[in-house]
């Protein structure tokens, strides 16, 4: 095997699509190259820490023919290798541990695969969807420790001096495993993420990946299908008007309560008939939570029953929790979380800021609460915030709306930690504009700290509808592009598809009823059900809790069908001249 090129590279940044990214990819070729402890001298890495990427002659061969691409505009090095080899040897003859020497004195020993990522499809001109076929052939380059350090030349021959371990994966199998997530790949993963030889960026994905799996695994487990009677165990008031209620399985009920995501709601059945939905205000746990807690502040008929009559022991029907507005901690790296509330909005950001520092893929991001309350005190659980969030991971800006007079006011900077900020009044355009425009940095794998602008966050809000609406317009004023920006508002807001239907017959096979329909008085199928005495289940009535879920048996609806054929009928129309629907 015999040195062909050596190429370095520093990082710089670049635009794609409107997205702007920094990154060591772009080589160019040199005379020498100088290896030390740490990797190449005159290298300069911008996301990982490999020593030395390693590619290979036949690989530029292999993938003109395979792309269709002229193989006199790819240069060696436009692959981003430190070293290109002309060998007939591939991936699947470096296995973990096997050490080469290099030159005179130069040893590497093989620590990992490359996972390929869009820098590399940019760089190649590639769409991103080939990233998968290139991971699956394993053709994919290998990464390289320094043993020993020297300088490397074109025409130095190299030769394996020593082998690894009897049974040590080989680097094509490591880079087929990024896009696999079966449960034999998942063991393979568990002991690579454990495996001392395998660089540091190699197993951190695969224990992303893990996470991932988990996540899967968990998510819904426990869900029960209509109502369960839990009891109410423990009962708190965190602010004025503001009560916490803890519920728990009956003593005699063996089953664990159901899994959910940070942000979701609970449907609560009150003993007067009328159903409610709460956000669950707590994150005891990713797994089996041992209390669902909804923090209610007093205000119409089911919550004014909840603070003034609901006390410990009294026992409720509660529906599994549901919602499509909570935590996103899918992306393989997680950039930075803001979450924006206002008075009782607060309560889903206490569940995701404490989910925020619990979960794997979460964190290590940076995030920023902005609240807005009328005063400190009518800030529910803020001391339990506080707490989770005090290694400043979380940076804090709380408004107060109410007049404060200059000594309060000081008094209240003085009572807290430095991660914290006070100001008068309500968030404005520029308040945001300063707050959220700096580029932040993110450092998944406890490498190179990665700079992102701004605007790129993940954005929650949740607080009165003329809140959500005057802080969507700051986000988008700033540049946040609409698909981060999720809130209650948005979460239970189904667009209804186009529908041209002026009448419609609907009929209920359970029931044998038959109604007709009017775009004239344009019911939702839930109201239509209703006013002819039916009583579905239902819970939020904006399409987010999945409550009235039903089977359509015949016909079409507009605006809520769901992916296994269940229509949400709380805003579900007729999009066809008959309906029948399982009720």
């Amino acid at each position: 095997m015999e040195v062909i090129d050596v190429s370095v590279g520093t990082p710089q940044w670049y635009e794609s699509k409107g997205f702007r990214f920094q990154t060591s990819i772009v080589h160019e070729s040199a005379s020498t190259l100088q290896l030390q402890q740490n990797g190449v001298t005159e290298n300069r890495l911008a996301a990982h820490n490999a020593h030395v990427y390693v590619f290979f002659k036949e690989h530029y061969e292999y993938w003109a023919r395979r792309l269709d691409v002229d193989p006199a505009t790819w240069k060696w090095g436009t692959w981003g290798e430190n070293i290109t080899f002309s060998t007939a040897l591939d991936e699947r003859d470096f296995r973990l541990g096997d050490v080469w020497l290099v030159g005179r004195n130069v040893k590497l020993q093989v620590c990992g695969a490359r996972v390929p990522c869009f820098k590399l499809s940019w760089r190649l001109q590639q769409p991103d969807k080939w990233l998968k076929e290139l991971a699956d052939s394993g053709r994919a380059g290998v990464y390289m420790k320094v043993i020993e350090g020297g300088i490397v030349r074109p025409g130095d021959k190299a030769e394996l001096i020593q082998p690894g371990a009897p049974g040590a994966h080989d680097v094509a199998a490591i880079t087929q495993l990024a896009f696999c997530r079966g449960l034999k790949s998942r063991d393979v993963m568990d002991i690579l993420a454990k495996d001392p030889l395998l660089f540091g960026m190699n197993r951190l994905l695969f224990a992303r990946k893990i996470s991932a799996l988990q996540d899967d695994d968990y998510l819904g487990k426990g869900a029960w299908k209509s109502w369960r009677d839990l009891r109410v165990e423990r009962v708190e008031q965190p602010a004025p008007e503001i009560k916490s209620f803890y519920f728990k399985p009956l003593q005699k009920d063996s089953l664990p309560l159901a899994n959910y995501l940070p942000g979701q709601f609970i449907n609560v059945k009150l003993p007067s008939g009328l159903t409610r939905s709460w956000t669950i205000s707590d994150w005891p746990s990713h797994h089996e939570p041992a209390h669902y807690r909804v923090s209610i502040k007093r205000q119409n008929q089911g919550s004014a029953w909840m603070y003034d009559h609901c006390t410990v022991g009294n026992i409720l029907s509660v529906r599994s929790p549901a919602g499509r507005f909570h935590l996103d901690w899918t992306p393989q790296w997680v950039g930075r979380q803001v979450y924006l509330s206002a008075g009782i909005g607060v309560t889903p950001m206490i569940s995701m800021m404490k989910a925020h520092l619990q979960h794997y893929a979460v964190s290590k991001a940076p995030a920023v609460w902005i609240h807005v309350a009328s005063d400190k005190d009518n800030i529910p659980h803020l001391d339990e915030i506080l707490k989770a969030s005090g290694h400043k991971l979380i940076k804090k800006y709380i408004f107060l709306t109410c007049e404060l007079d200059e000594t309060t006011f000081e008094e209240t900077l003085q009572n807290h930690e430095d991660n914290i900020s006070f100001f008068r009044g309500r968030p404005s355009d520029e308040d945001t504009r300063q707050i959220l425009t700096d580029p932040y940095h993110i450092n998944p794998l406890d490498v190179t700290p990665i700079e992102i602008e701004g605007c790129k966050s993940t954005c929650y809000i949740c607080g009165p509808v003329a809140f959500e609406i005057t802080v969507k317009q700051h986000l988008k004023n700033i540049g946040v592009p609409e698909a981060m920006i999720r809130s209650e508002l948005f979460a239970g807001k189904l667009e209804s598809e186009a529908t041209d239907m002026k009448k419609a017959t609907i009929r209920f096979a359970k029931s044998k009823k038959t109604v007709s329909w009017s775009e004239d008085q344009p019911m939702s199928i839930l109201e239509v059900a209703e006013a002819v005495g039916l009583s579905p289940d239902h819970g939020c009535r904006v399409g987010s809790c999945g409550a009235c879920k039903t089977t359509l048996c015949k016909g079409s609806v507009s605006g809520s069908l769901e992916p296994d054929g269940g229509v949400l009928i709380c805003t579900a129309k007729p999009a066809s001249v008959e309906v029948e629907l399982d009720l």
